[in-house]
């Protein structure tokens, strides 16, 4: 049997994008997921409590945090949006590169998802003027209609599910052998001479962690950031606008700040659905004026501002069903989270105003705390080019000479819109190092 060049973990969008790359290579590379295949085209399955417990670190509050435990990661529930950061994200946020060094990687990756751009509403245009704002097509990843996963993708078919890493056992600066639990709940070694995180923040800072690498790299779990998030909906007394693109869900925009830490997202406007015209009926519309309205869905993301009270840590007393100490996520938004927030709020209601047509309301769907609501969460094993970063560049832990991180865990700021398409090109990179390091190029 051939001997394993890279074992691959997490079979969400970057380990599937990691595992095609090195087998395009001629690479032998095993993709494991912690979780199951979940039906194709389907919702993920719900995810095992006993498996995946967490807690957070205030109280006895639970944790509202939108997380994917099955082949496709979260990507099997996204909208699909693919928005490049801007060269401000990178500056601002200490970046080892810029907008231009991750450009073809991004185009590669627009590729790869088939990203299609949407048009702007002449109402959105005369908003954003009567404002003074920019306005940009929402760019989404779509495939048949409907938004693409990574279940579609053809390195998915080749995911193990059910495995789940427990820890690495080192040898000197190397990880020697990674201990996985099976399907049967039977743990195993896998030994290999490259090993690749795309797991997620969190659970990557689990690994590391619970792997005892937190003695050598005392910053791994530190610098938590996310996007603090608010939903409002629009409902206008008038049919909606014919849709201009096929893809209805692409009519609308994005309404970036890029001095303000954070971006506004128009999708619509559409028809009221069933489902939406019985809980506009509940808030006082009659069936008739639902029936007749439109509505348009504004949401706001606003990026945290790290600090070392936020970070994920694991307990020293819990354990799940694996018998692996459960993490605890520390989220201690500043004065200036809130701050910010509040402005994006507002810049929310502003452009509902400036948009709204007579007789029009404008309905609070979503404003969840910041002190436990985690969303597109980063930051956990930062890279950078100085020697006390984490990760270099290419994701590569400094502390290990065969380990790389390929997901979020690495970014030094969360990023002030959806983040699928940096973490993607930065999955490419990572690939690139990995195949140098197996073919004994330079780094």
């Amino acid at each position: 049997m051939r001997s394993l060049d890279a074992v691959i973990i997490g079979a969400g969008p970057s380990g599937i994008l990691v595992w095609e790359q090195l087998t395009a290579a001629g690479l032998n590379a095993v993709l494991l997921e912690a979780g199951p295949r979940g039906p194709r085209g389907g919702y993920a399955p719900p995810s095992d409590p006993g498996l995946w417990a967490y807690r957070q670190s205030r109280g006895a509050a639970a944790l509202d945090w939108q997380r994917v435990h099955a082949v496709g990661g979260r990507s099997v529930e996204w909208g699909g949006f693919s928005f490049r950061f801007p060269q401000s994200v990178f500056e601002d946020g200490g970046w080892p590169y810029g907008a231009r060094t991750l450009a073809p990687d991004y185009a590669t990756v627009e590729t790869w998802l088939g990203v299609v751009e949407g048009r702007l509403h002449a109402h959105h245009r005369r908003a954003a003027r009567r404002l003074g704002w920019r306005l940009l097509p929402l760019r989404a990843a779509r495939l048949g209609g409907r938004p693409w996963t990574a279940r579609d993708a053809a390195g998915a078919r080749a995911a193990r599910p059910r495995h789940v890493a427990l820890a690495f056992d080192w040898n000197g600066g190397s990880a020697a052998a990674l201990r996985v639990a099976g399907p049967d709940g039977r743990e195993r070694r896998m030994r290999a001479p490259c090993f690749v995180l795309a797991a997620g923040p969190v659970e990557s800072a689990r690994l590391l962690l619970a792997s005892g690498l937190g003695r050598a790299v005392p910053r791994v779990g530190r610098g938590l950031v996310n996007h603090p998030t608010v939903g409002y909906m629009l409902v206008e007394p008038r049919p909606s606008l014919s849709p201009l693109t096929p893809h209805a869900f692409l009519d609308g925009a994005l309404v970036p700040f890029t001095q303000g830490g954070f971006s506004l997202e128009l999708i619509g406007p559409q028809p009221v659905s069933e489902r939406l015209r019985a809980e506009l009926q509940k808030v006082g519309l009659s069936a008739g004026e639902a029936a007749q309205a439109r509505v348009t869905y504004i949401n706001g993301i606003s990026e945290s501002i790290p600090n070392e009270h936020c970070r994920v840590t694991l307990s020293r007393r819990e354990t799940d069903s694996l018998g692996r100490p459960i993490p605890i996520v520390h989220l201690a938004p500043s004065a200036a989270d809130r701050q910010r927030r509040a402005r994006m709020k507002a810049s929310c209601v502003a452009l509902a105003e400036a948009m709204a047509e007579p007789g029009a309301e404008l309905f609070l769907l979503r404003d969840p705390p910041a002190s436990r609501y985690l969303f597109h969460e980063a930051g956990t094993c930062v890279m950078g080019r100085s020697d006390d970063a984490p990760c270099d560049p290419h994701g590569h832990l400094r502390a290990v000479d065969n380990v790389w991180i390929a997901d979020a865990s690495v970014f030094p700021s969360a990023g002030d819109r959806h983040p699928t398409l940096t973490i993607l090109a930065h999955a490419l990179r990572v690939a690139r190092d990995v195949k140098r390091h197996l073919h004994g190029g330079p780094r």
